[in-house]
């Protein structure tokens, strides 16, 4: 998260926060990273209060500037951290760069996803070990990870979000592989008698990968249990109907839940 977004969220001043999280740097509290591609914002579009503007992302070169740092706790950090709060998120000795995109985009969902449903979003989970999922495919018992799972008017959601285009590994892309693996898990759920078996929403970072991604699962996953939109939509619209789904994409959209239908 930028400097500018946590100030928005805590309603501090902007400098305030920059001088903050140096602070926490030096003292080894928390670390950063800066991604590899460009940024993209949450708060931009958020008009400033003074003069009534837009509060655009700055553009150098023609070109937006790059991901701002992305901060987290590190060890030191987080042994701090647990004496003010009973949970917080867990600690790394270091972070990729080549992950940080993709981190980052989940942020955003989490941001747009608490600011239209407010307190109805609970027990969001992206850690590694709490996303951890088993279903049968084939016969096989698997394990596989969820970018985050959630909770939302007591209805389970997992979020994947796509940040670029999927591999492939003998004809199948990772994408698609998810795809089975989630629904062997909620038909699982649905043999199991729950009264909603949860849906999967697979977030992209291009609007123009909706479509085709929707082309290629609709034959062999006709359902709606699996929704699909893009990141744009979510940060401007998460409580709208903006969420398209295999079983009807080609003549309606779907809210997260009905009442934002």
């Amino acid at each position: 998260m930028s400097p500018d977004e946590l100030a928005k969220l805590t309603s501090r001043n902007v400098v305030t926060i920059r001088k903050r999280l140096c602070q926490f740097r030096t003292t080894g509290h928390l670390a950063a990273v800066e991604g590899i591609n460009e940024h993209v914002g949450y708060f931009e579009e958020i008009r400033c209060a003074a003069c009534g503007n837009p509060n655009l992302v700055p553009r150098v070169g023609g070109k937006i500037r790059p991901s701002p740092n992305f901060h987290f706790l590190t060890p030191k950090g987080e042994r701090e951290a647990l004496k003010y709060v009973p949970r917080v998120a867990a600690a790394w000795a270091d972070k990729s760069r080549n992950i940080v995109d993709h981190d980052r985009g989940i942020t955003l969902c989490h941001l747009s996803f608490h600011n239209g449903f407010g307190t109805r979003v609970g027990d969001w989970r992206q850690q590694r070990d709490e996303v951890k999922e088993t279903a049968t495919v084939d016969g096989e018992r698997v394990n596989f990870y969820a970018d985050a799972r959630f909770t939302l008017d007591g209805t389970t959601f997992w979020l994947e979000y796509c940040l670029a285009h999927p591999s492939s590994k003998r004809g199948e892309t990772d994408i698609m592989l998810k795809v089975k693996r989630y629904n062997a898990l909620i038909t699982a759920h649905k043999k199991a008698h729950h009264a909603d078996p949860g849906r999967v929403l697979f977030v992209f970072k291009e609007k123009s990968h909706v479509k085709p991604f929707l082309d290629r699962v609709s034959d062999d996953y006709p359902f709606l249990w699996c929704m699909v939109s893009d990141i744009e939509s979510v940060k401007h619209h998460p409580t709208g109907a903006i969420w398209w789904t295999p079983k009807d994409f080609d003549s309606r959209t779907h809210g997260l839940i009905p009442q934002a239908e």
